[in-house]
């Protein structure tokens, strides 16, 4: 399961608050919830986010937020966590806070305490929380952005898997990794316990896709020991944004021909999908404070 909070009137009908929101998000005791700050661009300055501030609170810690951040939180520990909103700074350029929630099985060498520990809301005060600053924004995966479940998966020797994105978006394979095992039976993908390997994806898949190993796969960096699993992560990249590359042949100067994207676009060459001979050079740029991923569909 996955989900998408707002606050109210995001992004382009920012709005204050009268008093202090709380959301709460709760799953079974074997699962566990991965969080993204996808957009927050609220008041406050650095360091003091009393009038203005996102908490998420846990068993273990509470992170704090305000201004303008990007963040990925780390392992949360709990089955419930608390989100609170809270801004009082209005103005026009504010649009409030986007945040992407994806609920997994929770690992099986999992070590959190206090898992199961009832969590309660906490008061603006900077000695409770932990203020993540501006310097410390993190890389939001696509798919968070996008809004789109968590694309993992893993293949033991002779499993197979399919799946589909949803209509209008392309399968795009991102990391293909094959793992060892000291026990020579397929475990949970653990990077810091199995000898692993990151290969080129080789399939190409469009809105749907299969993949089966086989078991034969040899590991050169692992003493060409035979993998014990294949683990999987793709993304569903959409094939009908609006087109932001010109419908216009190459400049006969030479020059190059500036692309302007403000959320995402699709790019594509002249005339495409007709094929025609041409030597173009495209300068994509975004505004500042964002960052582009580009995929090949």
């Amino acid at each position: 399961d996955y989900g998408i909070l707002k606050s109210p009137g995001y992004p382009t009908q920012f709005q204050t608050t009268t008093a202090e929101c709380f959301r709460s998000i709760q799953v079974p005791r074997n699962k566990t919830i991965r969080l993204w700050l996808t957009d927050l661009y609220i008041g406050s300055l650095l360091g003091n986010c009393v009038n203005d501030h996102v908490y998420v609170v846990d068993s273990i810690q509470t992170y704090r937020h305000c201004s303008r951040v990007r963040y990925s939180y780390p392992y949360i520990c709990s089955s419930t966590i608390i989100i609170q909103y809270f801004v009082k700074t209005q103005l026009s350029i504010y649009r409030g806070m986007r945040m992407y929630y994806d609920i997994i099985d929770r690992p099986g060498n999992d070590n959190c305490p206090n898992s199961n520990v009832t969590v309660t809301t906490v008061q603006p005060t900077p000695d409770t929380t932990t203020t993540i600053n501006q310097i410390e924004t993190t890389i939001i995966p696509p798919y968070a952005l996008l809004g789109i479940a968590s694309p993992i998966f893993q293949l033991c020797q002779g499993q197979s898997y399919a799946f589909q994105c949803p209509s209008n978006y392309g399968v795009v394979i991102i990391t293909t990794i094959f793992g060892v095992t000291q026990s020579g039976r397929c475990e949970e993908h653990d990077a810091a316990k199995h000898c692993v390997a990151t290969t080129v994806p080789t399939i190409i898949c469009r809105q749907t896709c299969t993949y089966f190993y086989s078991g034969n796969r040899a590991i050169p960096s692992c003493g060409n020991k035979i993998a014990t699993y294949q683990y999987v992560e793709y993304q569903c990249i959409p094939t009908k944004t609006e087109l932001i590359s010109p419908n216009t042949s190459c400049p006969l100067d030479g020059s190059k021909v500036s692309i302007q994207i403000n959320r995402r676009g699709r790019f594509q060459s002249f005339n495409y999908p007709n094929l025609k001979r041409m030597n173009c050079t495209y300068r994509l740029k975004t505004n500042p404070g964002n960052i582009m991923n580009i995929y090949g569909l």
